[in-house]
Formats: C-alpha cells, sequence, structure tokens
C-alpha cells in the first residue's frame, strides 16, 4: 500500500515538473519565433549517465561529450517497439533521442546486451 501511495506522489511530482518544463518549451519556441531566431532541432545518441526523474532531464554521454536533455510530457518515448515512460530509462541504456535545443522530442531506449561468459 504503501508503495503505491509513493508511486502515485511520484508521478503527481514527475507531472507537474513536465508541465513547467513543456510549458517552459512553448515560451522559449515563441520567443524564438518572434526574435526570428529558429530552434535547433538535432539527435543525440549515445549512453545514459544519469536519469532525473523529478525534473525530467537525462544525461547522455556521446562521443563528443556528455549532454543533458529535458523529457517533457510531449516526449514520445519507446523501448522495444512499445510506449515507456521515464522511470523505464536506466543508467547504461543506450539512447536516440530527436530534440529541440535541449527539449527531448522523441526518445529511443535499448538496453544494453547481457555480456557472455
Amino acid at each position: 500500500m504503501n508503495k503505491a501511495i509513493a508511486g502515485m506522489v511520484a508521478i503527481l511530482l514527475v507531472g507537474g515538473i513536465v508541465l513547467v518544463s513543456d510549458n517552459a518549451f512553448a515560451a522559449r519556441k515563441a520567443f524564438a519565433a518572434s526574435t526570428g531566431q529558429k530552434v535547433k532541432s538535432h539527435t543525440v545518441r549515445g549512453t545514459v549517465e544519469a536519469v532525473d526523474a523529478a525534473t525530467g532531464k537525462i544525461t547522455v554521454k556521446t562521443k563528443k561529450g556528455s549532454v543533458d536533455i529535458m523529457c517533457g510530457s510531449a516526449c514520445k518515448m519507446e523501448q522495444k517497439g512499445k510506449v515507456c515512460t521515464l522511470a523505464d530509462v536506466a543508467v547504461g541504456d543506450m539512447v536516440t533521442a530527436k530534440c529541440n535545443d535541449s527539449d527531448c522530442v522523441s526518445l529511443k531506449v535499448m538496453k544494453p546486451k547481457a555480456k557472455k561468459k
């Protein structure tokens, strides 16, 4: 029972923070449009170094260094062809993220293969 309550509280906290993150992206996009700037789209590929479910931030180690990406409620997450959540992402997972600036639009998660003995 306590685990269920803790899980619901965590979901509510993450949901609230994710809404703030989405509003921040909308505000940044509107500012960019009003000033004639463009939102930069790019792909990030690498290994997950850290996951902060409370803020929706994932740190990914790439060939060029570490990159922080924000996964808001608009981010479509997928693992093995199925919808997943930030709670399913773990350190060591391989990810491919399509981003607008630092905000993630889609995230594909691949678990590392088990080492053969």
